[in-house]
């Protein structure tokens, strides 16, 4: 019996490699990156000025590399004005995702500099850009622990009547209510138990609880129908109301209510403007409605 016990204990340890297996890569990407900033001169913690609104985003002719391969980011120059919408439109590896992480300092420029609020986001540090700043990645991260968790990590004092409204924002609510535990509800490592859609949905309800002055979304409504899309999208565009929205994208989706389109491809700006104008001028672009 004693034996039996044994096997059983040793079975419920193993049933867990596949899945250690499985987010190896991402855990180790998370590390890496990790380590990173806290190997990150400290100097910008102790020195940095405070960012104050307006809050102003602009890339300098900024040319960025992550390693010694060619430029992922080759002379941009671009302005985001506060309050204004953009959209940044291009196909995957184009350098999307890039901008926004210089413009959070996540990574640094090889040559020329983006402000925000009119500071070097070389010279800030993350911890001040994200203050000011709400952040959707294309990979979210939902950690081990309940809805409720994940939520506070957003707006620590952040009531149950708030949740439960950034939850319909995102069309989570009723799902959870459903749920014997609600915000309780015991969410494995990385979104275990949700689908794609949903991880993505959560994050963006924390978003909404962030409350943010600018909002820094990529892909928002990837692995959506395109039901649920269509309320994302005018969920966002509700909450961004007075707020810096950049959106990015490879679908050009709903320009007609953005104030701004930026096309770019293997890390150049192709063209930027108003989109109406853009799309006069470029005959392959046909704007989608999430419809």
């Amino acid at each position: 019996m004693l034996n039996l016990f044994v096997v059983l204990t040793a079975l419920e340890a193993l049933a867990l490699m596949p899945t250690a297996f499985l987010f190896m890569g991402k855990t180790k990407a998370a590390a890496d990156r990790l380590f990173q900033i806290l190997d990150h001169d400290e100097t910008r913690k102790t020195t940095a000025a405070p960012i104050k609104s307006p809050h102003p985003i602009t890339f300098n002719s900024v040319s960025f590399r992550y390693d010694e391969t060619a430029d992922v980011l080759d002379e941009v120059s671009l302005e985001f004005d506060e309050g204004t919408w953009t959209t940044i439109l291009g196909p995957s590896g184009s350098g999307k995702s890039s901008l926004l992480n210089l413009i959070l300092g996540f990574w640094e420029t090889n040559a020329g500099s983006v402000t925000l609020g009119g500071i070097d986001t070389k010279t800030s540090s993350p911890e001040e850009i994200l203050k000011h700043c709400a952040y959707l990645s294309q990979r979210p991260h939902i950690f081990s622990g309940t809805v409720k968790d994940n939520l506070l990590l957003a707006k620590p004092d952040a009531s149950e009547t708030e949740m439960w409204a950034a939850l319909k924002k995102v069309d989570l609510k009723v799902h959870f209510q459903q749920r014997k535990e609600e915000l309780d509800t015991w969410l494995g490592e990385f979104g275990l138990g949700l689908s794609g859609g949903q991880q993505r949905r959560l994050a963006l309800a924390q978003i909404f609880l962030k409350n943010s002055p600018i909002l820094l979304l990529d892909e928002p409504t990837e692995n959506l129908d395109i039901a649920t899309e269509k309320a994302i999208y005018q969920a966002i565009f509700d909450f961004a109301k007075g707020k810096t929205l950049i959106l990015v994208t490879h679908r050009a989706i709903d320009l007609q209510v953005m104030d701004q389109l930026v096309l770019i491809d293997e890390g150049r700006v192709l063209d930027q403007g108003p989109p109406k104008e853009l799309l006069k001028r470029h005959a392959f672009l046909k704007i989608q409605d999430a419809s």
